[in-house]
């Protein structure tokens, strides 16, 4: 319960070296960190764990001063009231959570870079073979129980085709 907005903490991280948790170096969470870091001008203690979900526990017991994650690590002790989101790298709130700001609408010039996931192949994969995978991705998007998981962990579905997709990923990388 120390900072209850990102504000808070961005002024407390200017007046200590804060410890902020990071998993999987090179990660969209860890470039997202770095250049959280550079708009506040603070210089924190990163400390490296194996897993997002090791590093909000050691928020949760106050170990380290913050982490940046995916927020599908973060929600169990969110919800459990344990950890509180200050900000999210998502152009889309998260339900529940909808007055957790983004960083434009905290005032922070932060890019926004997804934590975009899909199914990859090797890039001579036969053409038949990728309509095969983009339509067993199609029919899972719409499978209800799948829906239900991926709202319950919070994650946001998108059906993109083989092609969607690389674009995607490269106009995030520019």
């Amino acid at each position: 319960e120390q900072w209850k907005t990102v504000d808070e903490f961005v002024k407390a991280a200017k007046t200590k070296t804060m410890s902020i948790g990071l998993s999987s170096f090179g990660s969209v969470a860890h470039i997202t960190a770095l250049s959280a870091a550079k708009v506040w001008g603070i210089t924190p203690n990163w400390v490296p764990y194996e897993t997002g979900s090791d590093a909000v526990t050691q928020v949760a017991g106050n170990h380290i001063d913050a982490a940046v994650t995916a927020a599908t690590t973060a929600v169990p002790l969110m919800r459990g009231g344990r950890i509180r989101a200050l900000l999210r790298f998502s152009d889309s709130p998260l339900e529940g959570y909808e007055n957790v700001p983004d960083p434009a609408e905290a005032g922070y010039p932060i890019p926004v870079i997804s934590g975009l996931g899909g199914i990859l192949a090797p890039p001579k994969t036969p053409a038949s073979v990728v309509k095969i995978i983009e339509a067993a991705a199609a029919k899972t998007v719409k499978d209800p129980e799948f829906l239900r998981w991926a709202a319950n962990a919070k994650y946001e579905v998108i059906q993109l085709s083989s092609e969607g997709f690389r674009k995607k990923i490269l106009e995030q990388y520019k």
